[in-house]
Parts: structure tokens; sequence; C-alpha cells
């Protein structure tokens, strides 16, 4: 480096101007994870002043536009800051998940502004899945049930016969149709399910059935046509079983069946 540009470097910093180097240094986001849904709206960034400008004041913008760079005209409405962190709540501001990035530029006394260091980009979703769903039959004599699952912008659900957070489900990746299970002896059934997006939101929808257990002719009733059926299975006899309607929740027809049938047609 010349000894006319090492004055002149000087000299601006004895005048307080932004050498056109300035620059601040390693810039970075300690609270998120860049291109990572989070439904955390706190954001923080930090970095260090550029060489030789431990004081420098800043201006700093979170936004959509990659390409952002300050000026003159820009920041017009903008307020420097001094210190080394940026802190902000996009609660309000980017609900959706859209991309966004945090630019930032030192600044002096006289209004120079240094050149703009970007980061990002960051994607801050704080909104839910919308209009979750679940359907299924009114009323069935079937313990498997197609499950119709339905819910805007969900990357993943938890079933359950339990509750939301039931013991019996886990999570697993979105679909709009899943075989489930129903619990129970008979009568009304519920079905729960939590859909989550990818930065961790949640909406719960829940459905209910009437299963009608016992009813292995699948004519709607538990009778004394299941009954026989019951009593061919148990004694070995040849039997078609058209509906799957156990009773004590074990996907099979057996000795259950069979007493469970005699007491229910015997009241």
């Amino acid at each position: 480096m010349t000894k006319t540009h090492l004055l002149i470097i000087l000299a601006c910093l004895l005048l307080g101007v932004v050498p056109a180097a300035a620059q601040v240094l390693n810039l970075s986001c300690d609270t998120h994870e860049t291109d990572t849904p989070s439904a955390d709206p706190l954001i923080r960034f930090v970095w260090e002043a550029p060489d030789g400008m431990p004081d420098a004041t800043c201006y700093g913008l979170f936004d959509t536009d990659e390409a952002f760079t300050f000026d003159d005209l820009n920041t017009s409405d903008l307020s420097v800051f001094s210190g080394t962190t940026y802190e902000a709540d996009l609660s309000d501001l980017s609900a959706d998940g859209e991309s966004r990035w945090f630019h930032v530029a030192p600044a002096d006394d006289m209004g120079e502004i240094g050149p703009t260091t970007t980061d990002g980009p960051y994607q801050i979703d704080t909104a839910p899945p919308s209009e979750a769903k679940v359907t299924l039959p009114g009323t069935t004599s079937e313990r498997i049930v197609t499950l119709t699952l339905a819910a805007t912008g969900a990357a993943e659900i938890f079933v359950s016969s339990i509750g939301y957070e039931g013991e019996d489900g886990h999570w697993e990746e979105m679909t709009e149709m899943r075989e489930w299970s129903l619990s129970g002896a008979g009568g009304d059934t519920g079905v729960y399910v939590r859909f989550r997006d990818a930065a961790g939101n949640t909406a719960d929808a829940s459905a209910t059935t009437t299963y009608i257990a016992g009813d292995l002719n699948c004519d709607g009733a538990a009778a004394l046509g299941d009954l026989i059926l019951a009593f061919q299975v148990v004694t070995g006899s040849p039997a078609a079983i058209p509906c799957l309607s156990d009773t004590d929740n074990n996907g099979r027809i057996g000795a259950a069946e069979l007493v469970w049938l005699l007491s229910h047609i015997a009241e």
C-alpha cells in the first residue's frame, strides 16, 4: 500500500468518514438457521464493527429483497443505532414463512454509508396450518376405516384415538388418505388428528363415528345372523365374514365375539 493510500485512510478516520472499504465483519444470526422455517418470531443478528471503526453506528433492515443496498435515498426514514446487535420481532411482519434477508451497513456522523452486508434467507412462520379437517364414515361395521385428511400448509400428522397427544399415535408424513383402526368395543368412537407444518406450528381436528361392533355380516346391526357366523368361526366351520367388526379390539373374530353377541342379543 502506498503512502498516499495510507494518508487517505488516516484522513477519513480522523474526519469520521466511513472509508470506502469499511464493512461490518462476521455477520451472523444466533437464533435461527438459514432456509429453515421457524415459528420463533424473535430473531437476532450479531456482527463485528468494521476494522478501525469500533464505535461505528449502523443501519439495519430485515426485508424480502436479497439485493437491497443502503443509500442516501432509502435511509431517509431509517435511524442509525449503535452496537453490533440487531433484534426484531416479526410476529406481524412475516407470519407466512416468506424468505427474508437482513442487511446492515456502517454509517458516520456525516451521513456517509459504508457497504451493505447481507445474511439470509430466513423464514419466520408463525401461522398454523389452516382449514384442518378429518372425516370418516358416520357409522361403520369395520374396525379399519379410511380417514380423509386436509390442512393447508401441513407437513406432518399425528393420529390418535385418545387425544391430540395420545400414546397410540406418532408423527408421520402428511397424507390425504390414511387407514385407521378404531378403538373400543363399539359405540361412538373419536379420532383426533394434529397437523404440523415445517416450522412446528400445529392445528387440530377431530371426528366421531359410530362403530357397530359385532356386525359380522355388515347389515348395520349386531343380531342373530352375526351370532351364527361367530359360532361357525369358533367351531371351525367354514364361514365368510364380510365385516371385521370384532368386539375386543384384537383385530380378529373368535370366542370373545360369540360371548359378546350372546349377551347383546339377550338384552
